[in-house]
């Protein structure tokens, strides 16, 4: 039974967030006309007309990827990947303070693969650090946009894996990406595998502190327990860890673990790092949870990964 006696809520979206009905579909489609028509006239099949002749049963794993490998392609040529975000909420008040941006590949209208489902291909293909500099800028680009629209701008947390800082032409780029969008950089937070993070370089921890000093912030995921490395952590410029909603639930069932919880975070606040819990998929887990004093959270109750055009703030 939950310490807390706090009723449940219905899920809600801040006020402050309006849906729009803004698909990039209507501009993908016209790209694929665009290019079925120069196929045509190359006497080319294009990829829709290569899966409407061939059985998907017989050819399945040789059409995927070349689907996907055709996909990636056009994303390189068009600067094309599609952006979804999902909302970072405060608890228990479920205001939005935060959005993760996703990469999403488009294959077919309205299929969609995550990073894990083509980056594999992408390593293949030697194309991932053009990818990571389109995500990139395109993040860039609608951070710009909505900080326009609002008089308190909202803070976005972007993945970026340990590789690309050990390429110097991403890192270059970055660079000069941020320095184009330097009066954002305090709203970036940069998002990386903890067990990566740990095994950074004193090359690579340079130049996370050199992102921090023009205001950049760290997250770190993937985490099996709360980290007792605080010091460590503070040093290395991380504002921010996140736990998987069951594990805190499992690990805090005895009265130890639940202490020992409580103490981590407590050593978590004093040094400036905030613990999200993420993965939060119903009512039930979310009381459970705000025993712990949490203060953010991230799940499908609050909003599941779509379209950036979703998320548009309203003037204040």
């Amino acid at each position: 039974m939950s310490r807390n006696s706090m009723n449940s809520k219905q899920t809600q979206v801040s006020n402050d967030v309006i849906p729009a009905f803004l698909t990039p579909d209507h501009i993908i489609n016209k790209r694929l006309k665009e290019e079925k028509a120069a196929l045509a006239k190359a006497n080319m099949p294009s990829i829709t007309d290569i899966i409407e002749e061939k059985s998907i049963s017989q050819n399945e794993e040789a059409i995927s990827d070349f689907v996907i490998r055709e996909s990636l392609h056009r994303a390189i040529e068009y600067s094309s990947l599609d952006l979804f975000m999902q909302p970072v909420v405060t608890l228990p008040q479920r205001h939005v303070d935060f959005y993760e941006f996703y990469g999403r590949l488009r294959t077919r209208p309205g299929i969609y693969l995550a990073a894990q489902d083509y980056m594999k291909m992408a390593s293949e293909e030697h194309i991932i650090s053009r990818l990571d500099t389109i995500f990139l800028t395109n993040c860039l680009k609608v951070i710009e946009k909505q900080r326009r629209r609002v008089s308190k701008p909202l803070s976005y947390f972007i993945n970026i894996r340990p590789y690309s800082l050990r390429d110097h032409d991403f890192m270059h780029e970055l660079s000069r990406i941020i320095a184009e969008y330097k009066d954002i950089a305090g709203s970036l937070i940069l998002e990386m595998h903890y067990n990566s993070f740990v095994m950074l370089s004193p090359a690579e921890k340079k130049i996370i502190a050199r992102l921090a000093d023009i205001g950049c912030r760290f997250s770190l995921d993937h985490l099996n327990d709360i980290p007792t490395d605080f010091k460590y952590l503070r040093d290395n410029h991380v504002s921010f860890i996140k736990l998987n909603a069951q594990m805190i639930i499992e690990s805090g069932k005895t009265e130890k673990g639940f202490a020992e919880i409580l103490a981590k975070k407590n050593n978590l606040d004093v040094n400036g790092i905030d613990m999200i819990i993420e993965k939060i998929e119903n009512e039930h887990d979310l009381i459970e949870l705000l025993d712990y004093d949490i203060i953010h959270g991230q799940g499908f109750l609050f909003g599941r990964p779509d379209f950036q055009g979703v998320y548009v703030h309203s003037v204040a």
